[in-house]
């Protein structure tokens, strides 16, 4: 009982103790604290002494004198003892509060500095994008200055047809992508509105594949014993057909004009594909700015070449990115883009989006309305 009781009272003599030195809070306020107590201590201790002394003073008992003092000395001395114990404990507490602070900081820096790195790293890398980029965007402007219209390009067909007779379908242009768009156009719209049976009356055009189908219907031997009128009827309900269907279409005349310019305008497209490609592989944040860096570049008979050809055979692999990158979001619309061929164009961009089949045209409503109406 006698030492919980001594317990408690150290406890309550503690707790009055650190609420007096300010609840460790301010070590500064601490060491004033104990200053002055210590100053209070020492004012005190001199005052017992002097009244002591002063009481002796009028008896010089020796003995007495020694008595006092060693009563006296003991407690003052346990007193600094305690004393100099806490001003060790305040100053290694300070020095470890300093310690902490400077690990703190040391650790602020560190992250400071990782931090500084990883910009820097990323400052670089997208340097180094830049750099890349603006040089692609160099070449693409040079391949596209040598369009200029200053000399005539020619395209062919290079037909097959059943009675073994060959033809050769000519198409001229300037190198300039006006005139190229022009002579696409004007191909579109001329077979568009092809009357075979009468064109091409003793002709009957065909791919490979339509060659057999042909034979397994009309063997060789068939084929020679038909007369010429028996021959025009037979070409005539072929050509009604699902081959007629082939051949009337924006997607088959396309092709066989782009196989017919590749030479001319196949490394133009080819070059914007691996601009495109260069970009949405790259680690940027904002991908969209830099496709639309390239986007500027193109003028309106660009765009509506590319139109065409990202809808193509060989440029099937592009139409991803002018759908992501909303590419044509400036084509102008006009009647030149019949439903055939937007029709074709949703068909192919619903394998990529099935939801915004009109997102290669972006904010552009014209396309959008036009697409909707399908």
């Amino acid at each position: 009982m006698a030492n919980n009781r001594c317990n408690k009272y150290l406890i309550t003599i503690y707790k009055l103790f650190y609420k007096l030195m300010g609840n460790g809070k301010n070590k500064n306020k601490i060491e004033k604290r104990l200053f002055s107590i210590f100053i209070i201590v020492v004012y005190f201790i001199m005052a017992v002494l002097g009244l002591e002394l002063l009481l002796l003073s009028s008896n010089m008992d020796i003995g007495k004198i020694g008595d006092f003092f060693g009563g006296v000395l003991n407690p003052i001395l346990t007193f600094f003892t305690f004393l100099a114990l806490l001003i060790t404990i305040i100053l290694q507490q300070k020095e470890l509060s300093l310690s902490r602070k400077e690990l703190a900081e040391t650790q602020k820096a560190t992250r400071d500095s990782a931090t500084a790195l990883e910009a820097q790293s990323e400052s670089i890398k997208l340097q180094n994008f830049e750099n890349t980029f603006f040089n692609m965007l160099e070449l693409h402007n040079k391949i596209a200055s040598r369009f200029d219209g200053k000399i005539e390009i020619r395209g062919e067909y290079n037909f097959k047809f059943i009675d073994n007779l060959s033809m050769k379908r000519l198409i001229t242009a300037n190198n300039s992508f006006s005139s190229i768009y022009s002579s696409l156009l004007k191909e579109l719209n001329e077979c568009n509105s092809f009357d075979y049976s009468y064109k091409y009356k003793n002709y009957l055009i065909f791919k490979d594949n339509n060659i057999k189908n042909i034979k397994t219907v009309h063997t060789a031997n068939s084929l020679k014993s038909l007369n010429e009128e028996e021959k025009l009827e037979m070409r005539k309900n072929f050509l009604k057909g699902e081959f007629y269907n082939q051949l009337n279409s924006s997607y088959f005349i396309y092709n066989e004009w782009n196989e017919s310019f590749d030479r001319h305008t196949g490394h133009y497209f080819r070059n914007i594909y691996q601009i495109l490609k260069f970009i949405d592989n790259s680690s940027v944040k904002d991908k969209k700015f830099y496709s639309n860096i390239l986007r500027a570049q193109l003028n309106q008979d660009e765009l509506g070449l590319l139109f065409y050809n990202s809808v193509s055979i060989k440029g099937i692999k592009m139409l991803r990115f002018i759908i992501k990158y909303e590419f044509l979001e400036h084509l102008n619309y006009n009647k030149r883009f019949c439903n055939k061929d937007l029709q074709l164009y949703k068909n192919e961009a619903l394998k990529f989006d099935k939801d915004y089949p009109n997102k290669a045209f972006g904010k552009n409503d014209k396309f959008a309305k036009a697409i909707a109406r399908l």
